[in-house]
């Protein structure tokens, strides 16, 4: 998966990608196509800014992952993008990655999270935007997501004595809650994310909210 995803970012950010990303940054176009062998694009979201996306095929319909987020003069890059980008020459732009939170929740609420919620067992560990996740199924029979923690929380190889850069303050709370149960099946927040979705599902950086039925 690493080396795909560093193709991603080498189609991506070649020398022609940078200029037209740079000179479009404040464009009004919805969608501007980018020189890949890949289906990346460039599109606005409803914030303003705009999104370099990966489009995919799944169960579910077609979606779209973002490797970037361009700001003005800064490009934000995904946690699974940035820990590959050592290299990757962005031109004029800033680079960043997002804060931890963020990140947690574009993971929680993946499209690799929603097919294995909807196997509708319990899984003990997966990786998804970077970080390690589980999936457990509730009482209601909804399945929810949560960061992975430590077995054995106080063995000497979990102890930590700084915080680690990937610690958020969303550890130990559910993330998502999949409910395929019935009727009023969906993907929702919980109490501890619903505040994150408000303002991350407008900037498209919430991967499940993406998606488009083929016709």
């Amino acid at each position: 998966m690493n080396d795909f995803l560093k193709d991603c970012l080498s189609q991506t950010f070649t020398n022609q990608n940078l200029q037209t990303i740079w000179n479009e940054k404040n464009s009004d176009k919805d969608i501007i196509v980018l020189e890949t062998d890949l289906p990346i694009r460039y599109k606005k979201n409803l914030v303003g800014s705009r999104n370099i996306e990966l489009m995919s095929q799944s169960q579910f319909g077609v979606s779209c992952k973002t490797i970037a987020l361009v700001e003005d003069e800064n490009i934000l890059l995904s946690r699974e993008f940035y820990e590959l980008s050592n290299g990757v020459n962005f031109g004029n732009f800033n680079k960043h990655g997002f804060k931890s939170e963020i990140n947690v929740i574009m993971g929680a609420f993946s499209i690799q999270s929603l097919i294995l919620a909807n196997q509708g067992s319990d899984v003990n560990e997966y990786v998804s935007n970077g970080g390690q996740l589980e999936m457990v199924k509730a009482f209601d029979g909804t399945m929810q997501n949560f960061v992975k923690q430590p077995d054995n929380p106080f063995s000497i190889s979990s102890m930590k004595i700084l915080p680690d850069d990937n610690d958020s303050s969303l550890d130990g709370q559910p993330l998502a809650s999949f409910d395929f149960t019935g009727g009023n099946s969906g993907v929702r927040p919980t109490n501890g994310t619903y505040q994150w979705l408000e303002r991350l599902v407008p900037q498209r950086l919430i991967e499940i909210f993406t998606i488009e039925q083929m016709p």
